[in-house]
């Protein structure tokens, strides 16, 4: 595999790929996991060297750039008369104070809801919430960890009317993911034989970009069983080494799992700003040794 910058070439040509025709609708689901930029709780581990309020600002960026593709992949799929695409957007506001709902809804009012009335928003499942799914968490999964809100946010949208086919993931701390890379990894349920179970985007820094995974209608065990292999308890998100973990994990589920070709930077570090486009640095004015004014 080779790194893929923004604008690759290859990257455009796999994107450009039409979906085989299909007599029967297909569903995709598109779901962004965020949260919600507020200094202090976005980007922290950014924070702590260039200011909580230059991280929380980045942390912005970033969504809205992850929001525009996934808003672009999802008008070149309704533009296909056999598809049937969503994107759901799963964010996460800060537990411990009810404080800071205000300024979040300001800015889920202002940056999602109204520039993209089509995507559905929901808060990440907490603590205290009922368990809206399928299948309850898996055992000893802390209820606040990232496994256990993905499992959630899968099962709420897998069991929707009529339920989607296909489900993808991303995040938002890419900023090298195109709508021409959406559309690729979808494609590749259809361009691949046998078609896999899953597709997998692999990230520089050991963890992955995107993960896709076909909804086996009528199969509730497979399905669990999916869900608990790509998020259950034993996954560590943080570790460098989530996208080994996850790929050996999917298929010890006995899922046939495809890597994408392109592997992609995050921004996590300090060190990960190198892969900014220069313009977004420049208009944040970030310098990893000098924290924000506003932290002073």
């Amino acid at each position: 595999m080779e790194a893929a910058q923004p604008g690759d070439p290859l990257a455009s040509d796999a994107g450009r790929r039409p979906l085989p025709r299909s007599s029967a609708p297909r569903r995709f689901a598109l779901i962004l996991f965020t949260k919600v930029p507020l200094a202090g709780f976005a980007k922290t581990r950014l924070g702590e060297r260039l200011g909580h309020g230059t991280a929380a600002a980045l942390a912005a960026a970033l969504t809205r750039s992850c929001l525009a593709q996934a808003q672009a992949w999802w008008e070149r799929m309704r533009r296909d008369e056999s598809v049937d695409a969503q994107v759901w957007v799963f964010y996460a506001v800060p537990s411990a104070s009810w404080t800071s709902l205000p300024e979040a809804e300001v800015w889920l009012d202002g940056q999602v809801r109204q520039p993209y009335p089509d995507m559905r928003v929901h808060r990440q499942w907490s603590p205290g919430d009922v368990w809206e799914a399928d299948s309850p968490p898996p055992p000893d999964t802390s209820p606040v960890s990232l496994g256990a809100r993905l499992i959630h946010a899968f099962q709420r949208v897998a069991r929707q009317q009529p339920p989607p086919d296909y489900l993808l993931v991303m995040g938002s701390d890419c900023p090298a993911l195109t709508a021409a890379h959406l559309h690729a990894a979808v494609a590749t349920f259809f361009t691949q034989s046998p078609s896999p179970d899953a597709v997998l985007g692999p990230a520089l820094d050991g963890g992955y970009y995107l993960l896709g995974v076909r909804q086996p209608h009528g199969d509730a065990a497979r399905w669990s069983r999916t869900l608990r292999a790509a998020f259950g308890p034993h996954q560590q998100f943080s570790s460098a080494d989530v996208f080994t973990r996850t790929l050996a994990s999917l298929r010890h589920a006995d899922l046939a799992v495809q890597v994408l070709p392109h592997v992609l930077p995050d921004v996590d570090e300090v060190r990960d700003l190198v892969h900014l486009p220069r313009s977004l640095l420049e208009s944040l004015e970030v310098h990893s040794e000098k924290g924000s004014e506003s932290d002073a």
